[in-house]
């Protein structure tokens, strides 16, 4: 499982991207972190690295995961590039 203490981290780097981003013309920070956790707590299940014959804290989002990014990034990429 992922600790506190890494999720507590990756939340301090999203909100400095965020900032860092927030006005940028050629880049856009979108956090999409959510969609990997459920109750607050990431979601294993959608990982490969637990599923390791030595399991490891969850990094790579396995097929199910990486399709839940592409839903939840298309309609900000949408918009970005003009369409409907």
């Amino acid at each position: 499982r992922v600790s506190a203490v890494k999720s507590q981290a990756d939340d301090e780097v999203n909100r400095y991207l965020a900032k860092q981003y927030a006005e940028s013309k050629i880049a856009t920070f979108l956090d999409i972190g959510s969609i990997f956790k459920k109750d607050g707590e990431v979601r294993d299940e959608l990982y490969y690295d637990s599923r390791l014959p030595t399991p490891r804290g969850s990094l790579h989002p396995d097929t199910t995961g990486q399709r839940m990014m592409a839903e939840a990034i298309e309609p900000v990429l949408a918009r970005l590039m003009g369409e409907k």
